[in-house]
């Protein structure tokens, strides 16, 4: 912060913010690894998740550096496994407790895939993108785990197409490959 003719002028920094379980943000300097970080209590996250790139406005240095998220510049991640718990969709990500919503009513204990479009810190909107099934089922929880950290547990249509193609003609592709290598 610097002084501007009896003017305080805020500091802007940029940077990656990390969130604990609960709900405070903790961002290093960029230019200065050996600062403490800067604090940013939930309130002040103002939408940023764990993991975001953020531009944060410092608003006080001591007794330790504290700020507020001014914009969320990137988010680090925006499909979330949830799960339907008295009628809300709440994230599986213990750094993310606001329920989604996602519009239409879901079946209770259901697990879902959802796309978070927009958070504000307060209201997050999201669309479903998958029903993974029945919470607490071993097939569920398996494939839970796998989307929560970014894969798929299907492939897309084309991928369907042309696996089913080679296992129908598996047996001309072998007997071709043999016949021109030994040619």
């Amino acid at each position: 912060m610097t002084e501007n003719k009896g003017k305080t002028e805020k500091r802007h920094v940029a940077g990656i913010v990390e969130v604990t379980r609960k709900g405070t943000g903790y961002m290093a300097w960029p230019d200065d690894s050996t600062k403490e970080d800067i604090e940013i209590f939930p309130e002040k996250l103002n939408g940023a998740l764990n993991g975001d790139q953020v531009e944060v406005e410092v608003l006080s240095l001591h007794p330790r550096p504290r700020g507020r998220v001014s914009r969320v510049v990137s988010r680090a991640k925006t499909e979330f496994v949830a799960t339907v718990k008295a009628g809300l969709v709440i994230p599986d990500d213990q750094r993310f407790n606001t329920p989604i919503n996602v519009g239409a009513a879901q079946a209770e204990g259901t697990k879902l895939l959802v796309e978070l479009i927009s958070y504000d810190g307060k209201v997050a909107k999201g669309k479903v993108i998958e029903t993974i099934g029945k919470a607490g089922e071993h097939r569920t929880e398996m494939n839970a785990i796998v989307l929560e950290h970014g894969f798929r547990t299907s492939f897309s249509a084309e991928v369907e197409k042309e696996a089913a193609e080679l296992e129908t003609n598996h047996s001309k592709i072998n007997q071709s490959c043999l016949s021109s290598k030994f040619s």
